[in-house]
């Protein structure tokens, strides 16, 4: 019996390996287009893609996503922005 199931089970971790790898995969390119979004980029997305943008920055500063920080991270992205459309919105965040 132990022979018929250790093929099994090494797919089975295999396919769940592949899954994480491949949500890793996707979390570090979200996180680096986000950091790479400027003032003017942010303001042509729909909310949706806003709040996509600002979770994978909160997250990769590892800060609480979503609820009353992201409130907080919409309204730092407005005061930093104004008047400076070049500017990326992760520097015109405050991340302390």
């Amino acid at each position: 019996m132990s022979k018929v199931g250790e093929p099994i089970r090494f797919i089975v971790m295999a396919v769940i390996v592949i899954v994480v790898v491949v949500i890793g995969l996707r979390s570090c390119s979200a996180t680096a287009s986000a950091k790479s979004v400027t003032c003017s980029q942010f303001n042509a997305m729909s909310s949706s893609q806003q709040d996509s943008t600002l979770n994978a920055l909160l997250s990769s500063h590892a800060k609480q996503t979503g609820g009353s920080n992201l409130f907080a991270a919409h309204a730092q992205v407005m005061m930093g922005c104004s008047g400076n459309p070049s500017a990326k919105i992760d520097n015109v965040m405050s991340w302390n």
